[in-house]
Formats: C-alpha cells, structure tokens, sequence
C-alpha cells in the first residue's frame, strides 16, 4: 500500500490482531504507561486503515489529530503522577495510575555490614556478597494488582467474546457496502466494539477516555469511509482533540479531589 508516497509492505491481517491486541489491552492493563502505548499504536494501525479509503495527506492530518490527543493523555498522565507522587513521597509511580511502588533498595556498605554481623562465614564469600548485591537491585516482585485491572480474567474472556462478536458483525456489515474493503468493516468493529467494554468496566476517567475515544475513532473510520467530504472530515478530526481535553480535565479534578484528601 501507499503510506505518505512510499510503498510499504501492510498485511491488513497482521494489522487487525495488532488492533484488537492493542483494544484487549487497554481493557485488561492499569498502568497509565502502558496504556499510553497501547493508544499510540492504536492510532498508528488507525492511520494506515485510513489510507485504504483517505488520500496519503488527508490520512497524515488525522495522524497529527490523534497524536494531538495522545500528547493531551501523556501530558495529565504525568501532571496526575508528579502531584501524586509529592503526596506519597515516592518517584516511582502515581497513586491513580497504579504503578509499582517500590520501595528503595539497601546499599552495598548496608548488605556488606548485615552478611558480615548476621551470616555464617562460608556465607561471607565474595561470590555470595556480589550475588546478594546484585540481588537486592533488581525490581520488586511484579505486582499484578497494580498493573492490571481488577478481573483480569473476566475481562480477556469479555474481550475475547466481543472480538469474535465484532468479526461476525463486520462480515454482516460488508455485505451492505460491497465496494468498501472487508479489514475496514473489521477495523471499524474492532475499534467500536473493544471502546465500548472499555466504556462499561471502568469508572476512571483515564480509561473511560481511551474507551470513548477508540469507539469514536471506529465511528469516524466508517463515517469518512462512507462519506468523505473534507469539511465533515476536519470537524470529526476536532472532535478528538475535543475528547481528549474534556476527559483529561475529568482526571485533573480527580486527582486534585483525591490529594486533597487527609
């Protein structure tokens, strides 16, 4: 296919489990991290299936739309986190966002004074004292709970079952628009589908951002695959950064709510 006037090799199969890998994801992770990637892919693959129906340039100001909103998401991940952080004493994680939060680990002279007062000495070699230093620097035990999301396995099952769901229905959809591509419909479906669950097991308003946007992402895909009228297409383009702003300030007032607790 044709990406910004060079000829890239896309396998719209490989694209469409990368979608539905990257909507699964964001249904099942917590970490606004991982998160944040999952939406940047998200708007990549989004990107190369406008291609199949959008001009290479009009494709490119959908691409700099999404980023725009992407940009807006990372931006408040990392204002939410550093306010947090300051209220939690720790760098290492926010208290919205669920990542680990480690606590520091003991210094070589710490490690060297214990083995030497509390350890037999055939434990006091050096081969075990570098072992054990090494040991203590290396991250704590990965805490699932933080990051991922509660029921994690209800919601891949979910997710698995709406996946099927959404294939079925595209090969519905396609038979009414038989000049429109097949991987779109699916794309389309994907994305509708996956924002949706997302919308319905989540109360924070970070998620439920990701959500909203990747169903309204779906909805523009078929709207500008059906109609392509240029001013249509800039105003939908809007409406994303629109999104964005509106939820990221949802999580601003949140995460001052909660901060602002005793």
């Amino acid at each position: 296919m044709k990406a910004f006037g060079l000829s890239l090799p896309f396998d719209t199969t490989f694209g469409l489990l990368l979608l539905a890998g990257c909507g699964l994801g964001v249904v099942a992770l917590r970490d606004r991290r991982a998160l944040l990637a999952m939406l940047l892919a998200q708007i990549v693959l989004l990107n190369l299936f406008y291609q199949l129906v959008l001009p290479s340039r009009l494709a490119a100001i959908k691409l700099l739309a999404g980023l725009g909103a992407w940009g807006l998401f990372a931006l408040t991940a990392w204002q939410t986190r550093a306010a947090t952080a300051a209220r939690t004493n720790t760098t290492s994680g926010g208290l919205l966002d669920g990542t680990t939060q480690q606590q520091p680990a003991l210094t070589a002279a710490q490690i060297a004074a214990y083995t030497a007062a509390e350890a037999p000495e055939y434990v006091n070699t050096p081969v075990v004292q570098a072992i054990r230093s090494t040991a203590t620097r290396l991250p704590a035990k990965f805490d699932w709970q933080r990051r991922f999301a509660p029921g994690l396995m209800f919601r891949l099952l979910a997710g698995l079952l709406v996946c099927i769901t959404a294939q079925q229905l595209a090969s519905q959809a396609q038979q009414s628009f038989n000049d429109l591509p097949l991987p779109l419909f699916q794309a389309v479906s994907f994305m509708v589908t996956l924002g949706l669950l997302t919308l319905g097991l989540t109360e924070e308003p970070f998620k439920t951002g990701l959500g909203l946007l990747a169903a309204w992402n779906g909805f523009q895909l078929f709207y500008v695959a059906v109609e392509p009228a240029l001013a249509v297409f800039g105003l939908l383009a809007a409406i994303d950064l629109g999104i964005a702003l509106s939820m990221c300030y949802l999580v601003i007032v949140r995460t001052r709510a909660v901060v602002a607790q005793p």
